[in-house]
């Protein structure tokens, strides 16, 4: 398999505020700006260990940070951290965080190392979305990418191939078949 992705720590406020500039719909350049202050989010502020591997916007303006140590939830002043919980079937299924998605629908999803979760901004809690599909002995569940298309249907890159989730959530598996034409053999990791 490849390793994880993970961004230098640095990175990670320009990139929200590249993001977030981007989201708003700003029309300014950053190099034409006079003074440009940055900050840096670190483990010591409460950002878990572990490199990061996804950022993004809700639609309430809560910045997610994915790494691979588990999901924070940054509010422009604090973090909150989440984790899976051994035996709590409300926590994420693993910490190992691949993807984010912020829906038009307004759900949270997040793709991990053991497959994908759903987060329910009201109780704070995770709900697993079953992709339906089987994991091979010794073969990891994970969903390395999720992606909204147009039309509002979420497609997730996982270890068997790609799933569509319609509107109504009824899956669509493109998996490698050698005999019929199909998407190739292997991970789908970018969409």
């Amino acid at each position: 398999g490849y390793p994880a992705m993970s961004f230098p720590r640095e990175l990670i406020v320009v990139a929200m505020f590249l993001f977030v500039m981007g989201a708003k719909g700003a029309t300014f350049k950053l190099a034409d700006q006079p003074i440009v202050i940055f900050d840096r989010i670190k483990t010591t502020d409460g950002l878990s260990p572990g490199g990061v591997t996804s950022i993004i916007q809700d639609h309430l303006g809560f910045i997610w940070i994915g790494t691979q140590e588990g999901l924070n939830h940054y509010d422009g002043y604090r973090i909150e951290n989440y984790y899976h919980e051994k035996g709590d079937t409300k926590s994420l299924l693993n910490d190992n965080i691949w993807s984010l998605l912020s829906d038009s629908s307004n759900r949270l999803w997040i793709g991990t190392d053991s497959g994908l979760n759903l987060y329910n901004h009201d109780s704070k809690e995770f709900s697993r979305f079953d992709l339906g599909l089987e994991s091979p002995v010794g073969q990891r569940n994970a969903v390395f990418v999720l992606f909204e298309d147009n039309d509002g249907n979420v497609w997730v890159g996982n270890g068997f191939g790609l799933t569509r989730i319609g509107l109504d959530d009824e899956l669509k598996y493109y998996q490698y078949d050698i005999i019929n034409n199909s998407i190739g053999k292997g991970s789908v990791r970018a969409i």
